[in-house]
């Protein structure tokens, strides 16, 4: 895969360096590094004198060719429209943070639709005045739940929805306007 060079100081110490980093990944190629986002690892690089915990951004490009979606994490004005002549049975989205890239991945690989997750994330915001952020966690096909975690200023927490709610609204084309 392609890499990059990302120059890394460390807020505490000082520390400079430089590390080698992905900006191509296919996971189908390199399961490990699907893992690694998963982890929420790829982006993080450890001081060798503090310890302390760096998190760094750089523009990065993930195809999966197996559930047919790319993702572009970066400047979220990028023109797609070359990787959609490209690749036009492929899903393209952007997102600006390692964090979105996770929660991107996980989410169309359990097949849903991105855009209905983020409307019924609004509405939970909406109705939590407390919480801070809402990510999708995962699906539980046995119960048939949809799972967030609700990031709250010193805690997080699991919520749920079922997903009727779901098949309804994409049934009913609401995304936008939940």
């Amino acid at each position: 895969m392609r890499n990059t060079l990302v120059e890394i100081y460390c807020r505490k110490c000082l520390y400079h360096t430089h590390v080698k980093s992905h900006s191509f990944i296919k996971p189908d190629l390199e399961p490990r590094l699907r893992q690694k986002i998963l982890e929420e690892r790829m982006f993080t690089f450890v001081c060798p004198i503090c310890y302390e915990e760096v998190t760094f951004i750089h523009p990065c490009l993930y195809h999966d060719t197996k559930y047919h979606f790319i993702i572009y994490m970066g400047d979220e004005t990028k023109d797609t429209s070359a990787l959609e002549k490209q690749f036009p049975t492929s899903k393209i989205r952007i997102v600006s943070n390692p964090k979105q890239l996770k929660e991107m991945i996980l989410m169309l690989e359990d097949g849903f639709d991105d855009q209905i997750l983020h409307a019924i994330k609004q509405r939970l915001k909406r109705q939590d005045v407390h919480v801070q952020e809402i990510y999708y966690h995962d699906y539980d096909s046995f119960s048939k739940t949809i799972w967030f975690c609700f990031q709250y200023k010193d805690d997080f927490n699991f919520k749920a929805i079922h997903e009727n709610v779901y098949r309804s609204l994409l049934r009913d084309g609401k995304g936008d306007g939940i």
